[in-house]
C-alpha cells in the first residue's frame, strides 16, 4: 500500500479549510460542552415564542460545531485507519455528541407537549421562529414515534453503544484486512479497498477478474465475522423500530423519507417482474446461440 506521506499534496484533502490549528478543534470542543450545559434551562418550562426559538438556535448551533467536529475526525481517520490518535480524537468527538443526546433528549417531548396551532400563533409573534418550521412540521409528524420523557432518556444514555457494528466493520475492512498483490504480463499489481475500485473498472478483463478474485478470497475468510455483524446489525434496527412504535425496521427507514410499506412493496414487485423478464431473454439468447460456457 502506498503510504501517505509520498502523494503529492494536490491529492491529499486539505483538512486545515475546517482546521488551520489544534487549538481551534480544542476551541471548539470547549464552545460545544458550554453551550450543552446551557440546555437545563429549558427543561420543566412552559415554552412561548421567544424561549422555543432561543432553545431551537442553541440546538442548532451546538449541532452545527458538532458536525464540524465530527466531519473533521472522521476524515482525519479516514486518511490513515491504523493511527491511534487519530482514532481517540474520534472516540472523543463520538463521546461529546452522546453528552449533546443526553442533554437534550427533553426537548421534543417538550415541544410536542404544545399544539401545532399554538406553534402557528409563535410564528406570528416571533417571525424569526419561521426560519423553523420545516423542522417543527416534521417533528410533529413523528409525534406517534417519540417516546417519554424517562424512555427517551434511558435511550439517549444508551446511544453510544449504538451503531458499534458497522463501526467494527470499517476499521476491520480499512485497517486490519491485507490484500494480496497479484501479478499480470510481470507487472506487480498492489491492492487494497481504494485501488480495487479502479481496477474493477479497468479495461483489462484480467486485472478485473483478479482484483475481484483476490480481494474476495481474504473477505471470505472473515465470512463468519462480516455474518455476525450484519446480523447483531439488523437486529439492533429491528429492536429500535419496535420501541419506537414502527412494525419493523423498513417501515421506520421509509419514514424516514415519508414513504409508506406500499411503495416499498411495489418497487420490489416491479423490480422481480423485469428481473424475470430479463432471466427468461437471457436463457433463451443463451439456447439460440448456444452459448453453453455461460
Amino acid at each position: 500500500m502506498m503510504e501517505r506521506n509520498s502523494i503529492d499534496e494536490q491529492y491529499k484533502w486539505d483538512l486545515s479549510q475546517i482546521y488551520r490549528s489544534n487549538k481551534e478543534f480544542e476551541d471548539d470542543i470547549a464552545l460545544v460542552k458550554e453551550k450543552i450545559g446551557q440546555f437545563f434551562k429549558y427543561e420543566n418550562i412552559s415554552y412561548d415564542e421567544n424561549n422555543l426559538y432561543e432553545l431551537l438556535e442553541l440546538k442548532m448551533d451546538t449541532s452545527r460545531i458538532l458536525n464540524k467536529l465530527s466531519t473533521y475526525t472522521s476524515l482525519l481517520c479516514d486518511q490513515d485507519t491504523s493511527i491511534n490518535k487519530n482514532q481517540e480524537l474520534k472516540e472523543r468527538i463520538a463521546n461529546l455528541e452522546s453528552e449533546c443526546v443526553k442533554a437534550t433528549y427533553f426537548i421534543d417531548n417538550s415541544i410536542l407537549k404544545l399544539d401545532y396551532k399554538e406553534i402557528e400563533e409563535f410564528y406570528v409573534k416571533n417571525n424569526k421562529l419561521k426560519d423553523y418550521e420545516i423542522y417543527l412540521k416534521e417533528l410533529f409528524r413523528y409525534k406517534e414515534h417519540t417516546l417519554s420523557n424517562k424512555e427517551e432518556k434511558l435511550l439517549a444514555g444508551l446511544s453510544k453503544t449504538f451503531g458499534n457494528n458497522y463501526d467494527t466493520y470499517e476499521l476491520l475492512k480499512d485497517s486490519d484486512l491485507e490484500f494480496p498483490s497479484f501479478y499480470i504480463d510481470g507487472k506487480e499489481y498492489k491492492l487494497d479497498g481504494i485501488k480495487y475500485g479502479l481496477y474493477i473498472e479497468d479495461e483489462n478483463r484480467e486485472i478485473r477478474e483478479k482484483a475481484f478474485n483476490n480481494l474476495y478470497a481474504i473477505y471470505k475468510q472473515y465470512k463468519n465475522v462480516f455474518a455476525s455483524l450484519i446480523t447483531s446489525n439488523i437486529k439492533e434496527e429491528e429492536a429500535l423500530a419496535k420501541i419506537r412504535n414502527y412494525d419493523n425496521a423498513i417501515e421506520e427507514a421509509l419514514y424516514h423519507d415519508d414513504l409508506t410499506m406500499q411503495i416499498h412493496d411495489n418497487l420490489v414487485s416491479v423490480i422481480r417482474e423485469k428481473l424475470g423478464v430479463l432471466h427468461k431473454y437471457y436463457g433463451l439468447k443463451k439456447k439460440i446461440l448456444n452459448f453453453d460456457e455461460l
